[in-house]
C-alpha cells in the first residue's frame, strides 16, 4: 500500500513539472494565462443558471438579462487583453544589497490609444508572477516611473524566466497575465553590519598615508558624501556646508576570508564584515584585495566590486561540522 502511495506521489510530482514547463513553453509563445477569481466563478454559474432557465421558461426578460451576462464575459475579456497587449515595461536595475531597499525603477508606457486601469508588472519565478509595481491609471501615449518598495533577505543569485503584466480589469472575474520573454538575473550583495561606523582593524587594512587636510582649499559638501567630513566652523560662517579637500593618499583594503569556519553564523559574519568596510570606505580605498583561503589553498580576488560580487555567492566548505 505504501509503495502504491510513493509511486503515485511521484508520478503526479512528475505531471505537475511537466505542466509547468508546458504552461512556460505556451507563454513564451505568446500565450496568456486566465485565472478566473471567486467573483468570476459566481458569474459564471449565475450566466449558466439564467440560461438554463431562460430555455426552461422562454421568458423574454430573462433572455435580455443573459445577453447583458455573455456581453459583460466578451467585454470583459477584450478590455484585459488589451490593456495587458498595450503597456509596454522597461526595468532600470540598480545593485541590490540584502536587507535594504533597492533603488530600481520601471517605467510603464501605454503605447495603446485609450487609457488603461489597474494594470500590475512584475518578474515571472519559477512558475509564479511576482508583482513588483501597480498603476491604477495611464494616459494613452504617456509614460511613468516607480520606484518598487523592494528588498532581499539575504545575499546570493537571484534569477527570474521573464517579467509579466497582469490585470483584473476591467470587473475583477479574472486575472490575465501576458508573459513577456526577458529572462535575467542579478547578485545581491552581501548586507552591511547595523550600526558598524568604525573600521575593522583585523582585516588587513595597511595605510599608504593618513587622511590629511590640504589647508586653504575648501569646497562644496555634496548631498551624497558623508557628513563627519564637513567643516562646522566654516560651515556656521558660510551659511552652507563646505569641506577641505583631502588629500590623494589613499588606502589598500586586504581582507581574508577562509572558507573553511567552524560555523555558518561565523561564516555569514565574516562576509558582512568585509563588505561593511568595503561599502563604509569606497571613497577612501584605492585598491582592494581578498585572499581567500581553504584547505585547496589560496587565491585572490582583486577590485572592490569583483569582491563584493564574489562574496555574494561564496559557500562555506563542505563536510565541515557546524
Amino acid at each position: 500500500m505504501s509503495e502504491n502511495v510513493v509511486l503515485s506521489n511521484k508520478y503526479y510530482l512528475k505531471l505537475q513539472h511537466l505542466a509547468k514547463r508546458i504552461e512556460e513553453k505556451l507563454l513564451r509563445n505568446g500565450y496568456r494565462r486566465l485565472s478566473i477569481q471567486t467573483s468570476g466563478r459566481w458569474y459564471i454559474g449565475l450566466t449558466i443558471a439564467l440560461g438554463v432557465a431562460a430555455l426552461s421558461s422562454g421568458n423574454n426578460i430573462l433572455y435580455l438579462l443573459e445577453s447583458f451576462l455573455l456581453g459583460g464575459l466578451i467585454l470583459s475579456g477584450v478590455l484585459s487583453e488589451y490593456a495587458v497587449s498595450s503597456l509596454k515595461i522597461h526595468w532600470r536595475r540598480t545593485q541590490a544589497v540584502a536587507e535594504e531597499v533597492t533603488l530600481d525603477e520601471i517605467v510603464l508606457t501605454n503605447s495603446g490609444k485609450f487609457t488603461l486601469f489597474c494594470v500590475e508588472a512584475g518578474e515571472w519565478q519559477n512558475g509564479q508572477f511576482v508583482p513588483c509595481a501597480f498603476i491604477p491609471l495611464l494616459e494613452s501615449g504617456a509614460s511613468q516611473t516607480v520606484s518598487p518598495t523592494r528588498s532581499f533577505t539575504k545575499r546570493g543569485r537571484i534569477e527570474w524566466q521573464g517579467l509579466a503584466v497582469q490585470t483584473s480589469f476591467p470587473f475583477g472575474f479574472a486575472t490575465k497575465l501576458k508573459w513577456l520573454d526577458q529572462p535575467g538575473q542579478r547578485l545581491v550583495w552581501p548586507s552591511r553590519i547595523k550600526g558598524s561606523r568604525k573600521s575593522h582593524p583585523d582585516h588587513g587594512k595597511t595605510s599608504r598615508g593618513t587622511a590629511e587636510f590640504l589647508d586653504g582649499e575648501i569646497r562644496s559638501v555634496q548631498p551624497e558624501e558623508d557628513f563627519r567630513d564637513i567643516v562646522w566652523t566654516l560651515t556656521l560662517k558660510t551659511g552652507q556646508p563646505v569641506a577641505r579637500h583631502r588629500s590623494s593618499k589613499k588606502s589598500v583594503y586586504k581582507p581574508i576570508i577562509n572558507l573553511d569556519e567552524n560555523s555558518d553564523e561565523a561564516f555569514e559574519k565574516s562576509i558582512s564584515e568585509i563588505a561593511t568596510e568595503l561599502f563604509k570606505s569606497s571613497h577612501e580605498i584605492q585598491d582592494a584585495t581578498l585572499e581567500v583561503r581553504s584547505t585547496l589553498g589560496k587565491k585572490f580576488v582583486h577590485g572592490r566590486s569583483r569582491i563584493l560580487d564574489f562574496l555574494s555567492t561564496v559557500e562555506r566548505a563542505k563536510g565541515m561540522s557546524s
